[in-house]
């Protein structure tokens, strides 16, 4: 679209994702059933779709007792918080604001089994953990051309009962078995590589062939 002519291009996975891997993860022995990636939705009032999904995931971790965290888009806020107070109550749920520092969306994600949410590039990333993901498009008007999910890792249009007879299935399939359904390897939805390595191999190498050209 900008009409940059590439000659040569390298293809790698999320710089960011490989940056928290290498520097900032730990055994964290707090552990949570179900991610959900929340859409910064402040701007406005809380949008249906949204709401829905968080709806469903409540009624679900209530019923089935699942450890849920929350994974925010914003930094922390009081009236982010009510809603997930309201929608949540009375099950084991945790909210991890947006955070400059340490990469908390991947700290979230590193530590649940199952990472959902709305279209998001997030989800994609998740796979880098070996997470099962689910994405859960509520709207009726889905853009299919920019999804890379479809089948078992995507919810369009769905019910509530759409919804718990999915998670139920995930929950009993392990990743591999995940990965089979879904018809497509691990690096289809993001490479798994360390960027970090890769990004620092290739600068050492483009100093040296520099260095050595005079």
């Amino acid at each position: 679209k900008k009409k940059i002519k590439v000659n040569k291009f390298v293809i790698s996975g999320s710089l960011k994702n490989s940056f928290y891997k290498n520097k900032y993860r730990k055994k964290d022995k707090k552990r949570f059933d179900i991610c959900y990636i929340s859409k910064n939705f402040l701007k406005n009032t809380f949008k249906h779709d949204s709401v829905k999904n968080l709806e469903y995931l409540a009624k679900y971790a209530l019923k089935y007792n699942k450890k849920v965290i929350i994974q925010s888009k914003v930094k922390k806020n009081l009236k982010e918080l009510k809603v997930y107070k309201r929608i949540f109550k009375g099950s084991e749920t945790a909210v991890e604001w947006r955070s400059n520092l340490h990469h908390s969306s991947y700290k979230s994600i590193d530590k649940s089994s199952i990472v959902l949410g709305a279209p998001t590039t997030l989800l994609r990333e998740a796979y880098y953990f070996n997470k099962k993901v689910l994405c859960c498009d509520s709207t009726k008007a889905a853009n299919m051309k920019g999804y890379p999910f479809k089948g078992e890792n995507y919810l369009k249009d769905f019910t509530y009962t759409d919804f718990e007879k999915r998670l139920n299935d995930l929950f009993k399939l392990s990743f591999k078995a995940y990965l089979n359904k879904l018809g497509k390897p691990k690096n289809f939805f993001m490479g798994d590589i360390n960027t970090v390595e890769l990004v620092k191999n290739l600068i050492s190498k483009e100093l040296k062939e520099k260095k050595n050209a005079k």
